[in-house]
């Protein structure tokens, strides 16, 4: 879930809209990943507080993001390149 605290910033909602519109011309694409919907102004919960953001569901990514990982490699495999192995 990506999260977008939205305020009264018009720029921000534009933002997170135009995010969702790209990421549908891009479902179904192996290596993005997938948005589920976007949502509008919900109440939710955020450290046992409740609060009003707009959000983008997403496909779960097991292993973890793409900065994770680059952070997790020592500096002979990042001399080497990036290899992604399953």
């Amino acid at each position: 879930m990506k999260v977008f605290n939205i305020g009264e910033s018009n720029e921000a909602l534009l933002t997170a809209k135009k995010e969702y519109e790209i990421g549908n011309l891009l479902k179904g694409h192996e290596n993005i990943i997938q948005i589920e919907s976007f949502e509008e102004n919900q109440l939710i919960k955020i450290n046992d507080q409740e609060e009003t953001h707009s959000f983008l569901k997403m496909e779960l990514c097991k292993q973890g993001d793409l900065f994770d990982f680059i952070a997790s490699c020592n500096n002979s495999t990042k001399a080497k390149g990036l290899l992604w192995n399953e």
